[in-house]
């Protein structure tokens, strides 16, 4: 969470392009790895701009069209 509202550059190399590597301020923080849905759900900010995390068991809801029936 350090990079949290800072500017960041992400890098794509050549014929790689599965791997994207992120730097900030002239520093690599290496490459990205996919995220985890339930753990990136449950980041919040508060009234702040701050990050919290939600402590509650929920889930995030995926693969639903809005007003579409499937």
């Amino acid at each position: 969470m350090e990079l949290i509202g800072k500017q960041v550059e992400l890098l794509f190399h050549k014929n790689e392009y599965d791997r994207v590597e992120l730097r900030s301020q002239q520093k690599s923080w290496g490459f990205l790895k996919q995220v985890d849905l339930n753990a990136n759900y449950r980041v919040k900010r508060d009234k702040n701009n701050d990050p919290v995390i939600s402590v509650k068991e929920t889930t995030a809801e995926t693969g639903k069209i809005w007003g579409g029936n499937l």
